[in-house]
């Protein structure tokens, strides 16, 4: 929330945030604590959202601390198991994801 406040102020580019690295490096570390094998609470994806507003803030992270972020971001989702495909309601295989959509409309 601070890095959203920050960034939407008027005085965004004075701002300096001198332990950004040490926050990013503590968000890497809950995004490599959640499992790989599934979703079960938001905290990767709050870390990740996180990130996503901290690194636009200054100063610029390091090479090696943005790799580690990046390596730590792809394996947390790169890892997850594909989503169950969609449900083939009249057996021929050609249901589109959204095709409930159309059932909903009025004639």
């Amino acid at each position: 929330m601070i890095s959203r406040a920050v960034r939407g102020s008027s005085k965004c580019s004075d701002f300096v945030l001198g332990r950004k690295a040490e926050l990013v490096a503590q968000m890497v570390e809950f995004i490599k604590a959640e499992p790989l094998d599934s979703m079960r609470t938001p905290v990767r994806q709050w870390a990740m959202v996180t990130c996503t507003h901290l690194v636009l803030l200054e100063p610029q992270l390091s090479d090696p601390d943005r790799t580690e972020l990046m390596d730590a971001c792809l394996a947390g989702v790169l890892a997850l198991p594909p989503l169950d495909p969609p449900c083939d309601h009249d057996g021929d295989g050609g249901d589109a994801p959204y095709s409930e959509v159309g059932e909903l409309s009025v004639p």
